[in-house]
């Protein structure tokens, strides 16, 4: 009521109605807009999310299959262990030389597994540690 305050006849009364009418239209039509850039960023951040979920499951298993492959390294060490156990307590010098060339074959392996098994362990845990940044990120 107001807005026609000294408004002199019904043509700019209908021109005030109509301004006002268009400003209403292009609020809403910013809110739409604003409503639809907000959806799709929800939807980018769903899909990165789920990425991430997926990559988080396939180092977990990466994980799982080092701490085999560590548990197996341990046994080997132990198997070395009592090698070099039965080595020392043996007397035939031949049986000790093919215990000592059968113990280096051995720690030549262990140390090349320990190596590999140490770089993707250590690979791993980077990759985690970045996934756990990311996840915390869009949490």
């Amino acid at each position: 009521v107001d807005m026609f305050r000294g408004v002199s006849d019904d043509s700019e009364a209908l021109r005030l109605i109509q301004d006002e009418l268009h400003q209403h239209k292009q609020r809403l039509e910013d809110a739409e807009r604003q409503l639809a850039e907000t959806k799709a960023e929800q939807d980018r951040i769903a899909r990165e999310s789920q990425g991430l979920e997926r990559e988080f499951r396939k180092l977990r298993a990466q994980r799982d299959s080092i701490t085999k492959s560590l548990s197996s390294i341990n046994a080997k060490e132990r198997t070395l262990s009592q090698l070099e156990d039965q080595a020392a307590s043996t007397d035939a010098e031949t049986e000790k030389k093919a215990i000592i060339k059968h113990i280096r074959e051995v720690e030549s392996i262990l140390l090349e597994t320990t190596n590999e098994m140490f770089e993707r362990s250590r690979a791993a845990i980077e990759r985690l540690e970045m996934v756990d940044k990311e996840v915390l990120k869009h949490a």
